[in-house]
């Protein structure tokens, strides 16, 4: 799971599981965004997250939870990956390294100063049109 702001600033929670087919082979599907924007603490997605396992039947199946460094989601005793464990004792926690290496590229890409133009540019067509209906409604 991973949280993120959309477009129009609203929470949205991005639910992937992964599994071992009964083939043997390692699938990896995306079930879905949920707004989280009223409740995003540990158990608010605590809540979200017991409800999608037990909806897939596999509470006692899940063997690993990743999530970014934040510590919502990661920390020791009060973070999701904390909560989860006491619900599913096989749960081990890693962290999600993948965010660490957009981090990095982003600080990276930051210091030339043409990609950091592009970008600030890019982040500012957002504000333009999300602070008018008129103009989103030229742009749809």
């Amino acid at each position: 799971m991973h949280e993120t702001s959309d477009i129009i600033v609203k929470s949205q929670l991005s639910t992937v599981v992964r599994y071992v087919s009964a083939k043997g082979s390692v699938e990896e599907r995306f079930l879905h965004f949920t707004d989280v924007s009223s409740d995003r603490t540990a158990n608010g997605l605590l809540r979200h997250a017991l409800k999608v396992l037990c909806d897939l039947d596999c509470t006692g199946k899940l063997v690993a939870q990743t999530y970014d460094g934040a510590a919502v989601m990661a920390g020791k005793h009060g973070g999701l990956q904390a909560k989860v464990r006491q619900h599913c004792t096989s749960a081990t926690f890693i962290h999600f390294y993948a965010h660490k290496v957009n981090l990095v590229s982003s600080q990276s890409a930051s210091f030339v100063k043409q990609v950091k133009v592009f970008f600030t540019s890019l982040a500012g067509f957002s504000s333009f049109f999300g602070r008018s209906t008129k103009r989103t409604h030229a742009l749809d």
